[in-house]
Formats: C-alpha cells, structure tokens, sequence
C-alpha cells in the first residue's frame, strides 16, 4: 500500500520498487531541499543484488545522499572538493535519478575551479619572476650606486689635476715670460758689454798711439 505521506509522484514509482517501504522516514523526505528543487522517480533497480533486508536502507541512502549533493552543489565554494561529486552522481544515475541538472553544474564548478588552478599558477609564476627580476634589479641598484659613487670620485680628481694643470700652465706662462725678459735684459746687457769693450778697445789703441807716436 503506498504511504500517504509520500509525494505522489514517488509513491506511483516506488510501487514497483524492488522493496517494501517499512521505515516512517520516507515521509520527511518530501521536505528535503533537494526534492524540492528537482523532483524525483527512482527505480533502485541495482538494489536487486543485495538482500532484500538491506535494500531499503540503501535506497534511503541514496535519497538522503541525492538531497545532500544538491545543497553541497549549491553551497559551493573553490575549496570544495566536487571531484567527489561525479562518482556520487554516477551511483545516484543508476538508481534512476535525474541528475543532469546537478552533473551539468557540478562539471562548471569543476572548469571554473581548473581554470581558476591554471590562472594561479600563471600568477605564481609570474610572482615567482617578479621576485626574481627584483633581486636582479636590487642587484643593479646596488651596482649603479657604487658606479655613480666611481664616476663622482672620478670627476673629483679630474677636476683636481684639470685645476693642477692650470696651476701648471699659468707657472709655465709665467716662467716663459720671466725667461724672455731675462734673455732680453742679457742680449741688451751683451750689447752694452760689447759696446764698451769696443771702447775700452779704442781707448786703449788711442793710448799706444800717443804713447808710441811723435810727441
């Protein structure tokens, strides 16, 4: 006799069921979330090869496993392991669930949850080079700033010897000049020597004439 607190369209299925509904939980079930969404007929038909006393607690089972999949599906997060979720959808399919709706979700979950995978281990990577190519940056900094602290003390001594080099040059001009008013004053002093040991020469020549000569 069929359960007047089960919903009627599973009380129609379940009166070929390989078992009989003794257990008073058939009724809740109408109340479970995942009925509610996705009415259900199965058939149990797998349930044959067990003994009869045990098939009515597997197909309770199985309802319970149905509902309880549903609200897992719909309060997933990207932690949640769904791989899970398609051996159970298989188990429940052979039953005579319908479970295309919930496989259909399950495996979008499932591409959204590789492509999220995929998507962060591109971000690893890429954190990974960005971690390394900051190392080599640093390095650099650290390069550039010696070589900046170089050029500076570079710049430094090239301005001492360009300052000692113009000390030089201005001593150089003005030893040249002091050495060509010394050649100077020397060939005018030479002349002048000149001029006079002409004189005295002519004097003295002047002397032995009037010496020498009739007085």
């Amino acid at each position: 006799m069929a359960d007047p607190t089960f919903p009627q369209e599973l009380q129609i299925e379940f009166e070929n069921l390989p078992f009989v509904k003794n257990c008073p939980m058939w009724g809740p079930f109408e109340s479970l979330e995942g009925f509610q969404e996705m009415p259900q007929r199965p058939h149990f038909r797998p349930l044959k090869t067990l003994i009869e006393e045990q098939r009515e607690g597997f197909a309770l089972g199985e309802m319970i496993a149905f509902s309880s999949l549903v609200v897992k599906t719909s309060n997933s997060r990207l932690d949640t392991p769904t791989n899970s979720f398609i051996k159970v959808l298989a188990d429940l399919e052979l039953n005579g669930f319908d479970v295309q709706k919930v496989r259909m979700c399950v495996e979008l979950l499932l591409k959204k949850k590789q492509s999220r995978d995929l998507l962060e281990g591109t971000r690893d990577l890429a954190k990974e080079k960005m971690v390394e190519l900051k190392g080599k940056v640093s390095e650099d900094k650290a390069k550039l700033h010696k070589m900046g602290k170089d050029i500076e003390e570079f710049h430094s001594k090239i301005r001492e010897l360009q300052e000692s080099l113009a000390k030089a040059n201005d001593g150089h001009d003005l030893l040249t000049k002091k050495k060509l008013r010394g050649e100077f004053q020397i060939t005018l002093l030479q002349n002048k020597v000149d001029s006079t040991v002409k004189h005295i020469n002519d004097e003295e020549a002047d002397f032995q004439k009037i010496a020498i000569g009739p007085w």
